[in-house]
């Protein structure tokens, strides 16, 4: 998800600590299923998750997808099934639970058949790849229609290698916790894992900044969560309409290994110094959209993850993420300013984390309190108006295999909120970045996303003179 942290680390432990307590409650006792169905152990959806499932549609599945492309020699299904079922199931009890939709609860009373998780072998495709992706995207998990888990991989053959699709609902996991605990499925699992323990790198602090964090720290976050709430609540007021949606069919493509990551982050500081990755990416996202859209900026929704992407040890795979609403300018014909103006208008929303807790704890309020009737408005009401949403999954920097079987590359599908038009996603794996495009509908077209934002960075990197 996207790479902001939250300030002060009591923030991410609170929240991660609210999460665990709601996955822990006790199951309830007014239990009116039949009696074998009462037997099974039942735990509550988080609010989030809760939040998820009753606000989506049925044109906008809360269901995040990755795509694994393999080299090497094809992988069989039953092998990759028994590779998921070793190394990634055991990981929660949500992985080999059904759902049960009515009461809001995983129930854990699949039998070892029932619980494996499900994989489909699929035939090669007849048209191309991201067309039958999208066409998948909006088909309904297997584990909704019959009795299994709500989470899947379909695996297409390729004449030298294999593509896998995995797919898991909002309700399990956010997209960037379910994508880390497919580092389990990597045959550098122990190596990501020592990496994680590591933690980022803190500098050390004097006596006396550490004495100031202890008096003024809580006072410090109070204002920056008063001024984020603020915030919030204006760009929910004054966020610039989307344009009119068209309808058509949903259209999905994305640009491979279109730029090195050191290179990206070379380019940003050139043209606008202290911008980063995710700023060079917003602006490119801007690019594509101005291909469509006249106006001067539209507002755009950034899931923000707690943890920077990643899941620490020790914490559970879960709904670890807030999504902050803010404005996007559409360049002109000054590609440099443009990127400032992004840096400073979704950079600055972004920065601290603050305004990602208040919509972290706004999501969990409105999927604890509100009545089941009023979820999906209050979604339509603080993301709705977005044009776009947008994600950076970051991969670990090393070079990933699955089963003996080399990643050549990562390609994540963000499912577009309701309301929104376009999910934007950018995923770094093994130092290279791919861009991917996810369209609900006819109002924009992948494809012609896709083109214009790789010509725009080969005007930016020009600009700098990469």
């Amino acid at each position: 998800m996207w790479a902001a942290r939250v300030p002060w680390t009591a923030a991410a432990r609170y929240a991660a600590g609210a999460c665990a307590a709601s996955l822990a409650a006790p199951p309830p006792t007014d239990c009116d299923a039949p009696p074998t169905d009462c037997d099974a152990v039942r735990r509550r959806l988080t609010p989030i998750g809760r939040f998820a499932l009753l606000s989506e549609t049925r044109d906008a599945p809360s269901v995040p997808a990755v795509l694994l492309e393999l080299g090497g020699a094809p992988l069989a299904a039953r092998d990759l099934e028994r590779a998921l079922a070793d190394r990634v199931a055991p990981a929660s009890p949500r992985l080999r639970s059904r759902v049960d939709a009515e009461r809001l609860e995983f129930v854990e009373d699949l039998t070892t058949e029932e619980a494996t998780p499900v994989v489909m072998d699929c035939a090669r495709p007849t048209m191309d790849l991201p067309r039958t992706i999208a066409r998948v995207l909006d088909l309904p998990l297997r584990g909704t229609l019959e009795k299994r888990p709500w989470w899947e991989a379909l695996v297409w053959p390729r004449g030298a290698g294999t593509d896998v699709l995995l797919r898991s609902h909002h309700c399990i996991a956010d997209g960037a916790s379910f994508g880390a605990l497919f580092g389990n499925l990597s045959d550098q699992r122990e190596e990501i894992d020592a990496l994680l323990r590591q933690g980022p790198r803190r500098r050390r602090r004097s006596r006396l900044a550490r004495l100031l964090r202890v008096m003024f720290g809580p006072l410090v976050m109070s204002l920056r969560l008063l001024r984020a709430v603020l915030a919030s609540l204006w760009m929910v007021v004054a966020a610039p309409r989307p344009p009119p949606r068209r309808r058509g069919p949903r259209t999905v493509a994305w640009a491979s290994d279109f730029a090195d990551v050191a290179l990206l982050k070379r380019v940003a500081k050139k043209l606008a110094p202290g911008a980063t990755v995710n700023d060079l990416y917003a602006a490119l996202v801007a690019a594509a959209l101005r291909t469509s859209v006249s106006r001067d900026a539209v507002a755009c929704a950034v899931p923000v993850h707690l943890y920077g992407g990643a899941l620490p040890p020790g914490v559970d795979v879960g709904n670890h993420i807030g999504a902050v609403v803010a404005r996007l300018p559409l360049p002109g014909r000054d590609e440099a300013a443009h990127l400032r103006r992004v840096r400073d208008g979704v950079g600055g929303a972004l920065r601290g984390g603050a305004r990602a807790v208040v919509a972290y704890h706004a999501a969990r309020l409105a999927g604890r309190c509100l009545p089941r009737a009023w979820v999906p408005a209050s979604l339509r009401a603080s993301a709705g108006g977005c044009a776009v949403a947008l994600t950076n999954v970051r991969g670990p920097p090393v070079a990933l295999t699955i089963c003996g079987r080399p990643v050549k590359r990562v390609v994540p599908f963000l499912p577009p909120p309701p309301g929104v038009a376009v999910g934007a996603a950018l995923s770094t794996v093994g130092g290279q970045a791919t861009l991917c495009f996810n369209c609900a509908d006819g109002t924009h077209d992948a494809y012609a996303l896709v083109g214009a934002a790789v010509a725009h960075w080969e005007r930016l990197r020009a600009a700098a003179g990469e």
